[in-house]
């Protein structure tokens, strides 16, 4: 599991849901310290704003929650903070949501740097169609809607998808997906975690598509896996039309032998 401060209150969180933002109201502005050792402008405190939010529950995942929940977290407000990001509570967006009670209030169970998952309008429908289909239950409950957010985002890839992730590379260069919730998973699960489900699609995928992203970004993200290269290299056959020449990972497409790791892939 991940061991930072975020994923442990996350852990914890005694309601857990995916929901969708309805309406936003921004209160009052503070100055909270910038945590230590973070990207971007080196300021001590960083502006956030109050936001008290009302949003449409998809699913419960832990806890008890009604058909909407109502909620305080503090927002970005205009200023220098870089570094993680924070709540993005824009009307429309949807999240898995971490909670605590707060006296009468429900609230996120931080603030910042983020405390939820944000999940992508493309791949919401099939996210919710997942877990009320019961995939993955005899898992943890934040362990699965980690697994399931992952699958849902690399098994919705696209032909199309593949080509404009590539599209800013020349052709054959080694461009590789990129999958949006790969930093907050591996921050909330830990790397080990998130490494061996990614191994698992790469593996298991009968789309092309979702092949080479799972297995791109099991190449790319996690040391040691040049079987993960080939595949990815296969898959994209047939989806790019020229050859996806995996540079950087030249050792492992000459290899003619390989070290078998813990995860069963070529080193």
């Amino acid at each position: 599991m991940g061991d930072s401060d975020e994923s442990g209150a996350m852990q914890a969180a005694g309601t857990i849901v995916a929901a969708t933002i309805e309406h936003t109201d921004v209160g009052g502005l503070r100055w909270a310290p910038k945590p230590p050792n973070t990207a971007g402008p080196q300021v001590r405190v960083i502006p956030l704003y109050l936001a008290r939010i009302r949003a449409k529950v998809l699913f419960t995942v832990r806890g008890q929650a009604g058909s909407s929940v109502e909620f305080f977290s503090w927002v970005w407000a205009s200023g220098s903070h870089g570094g993680p990001r924070l709540f993005h509570a824009t009307e429309g967006s949807s999240h898995v949501l971490f909670l605590r009670r707060d006296g009468r209030y429900w609230r996120t169970v931080g603030d910042y740097p983020s405390y939820d998952l944000e999940i992508h309008s493309m791949w919401t429908s099939r996210l919710t169609a997942m877990w009320q289909a019961g995939e993955l239950r005899e898992l943890p409950p934040v362990e699965r809607i980690s697994a399931l957010l992952l699958r849902a985002e690399v098994e919705s890839a696209t032909a199309g998808d593949v080509r404009n992730s590539l599209a800013p590379y020349p052709a054959g260069v080694d461009g590789v997906f990129y999958v949006r919730g790969l930093f907050d998973l591996t921050r909330l699960m830990g790397p080990y975690r998130v490494a061996t489900w990614v191994d698992a699609l790469c593996r298991e995928a009968k789309s092309a598509a979702t092949r080479f992203a799972a297995c791109s970004v099991a190449a790319s993200n996690f040391p040691g896996r040049c079987d993960a290269v080939r595949q990815a290299q296969d898959a994209a056959k047939g989806i790019l039309g020229t050859p996806w020449r995996a540079n950087g990972w030249q050792s492992c497409l000459t290899a003619s032998s390989c070290r078998r790791g813990s995860f069963g892939w070529c080193y």
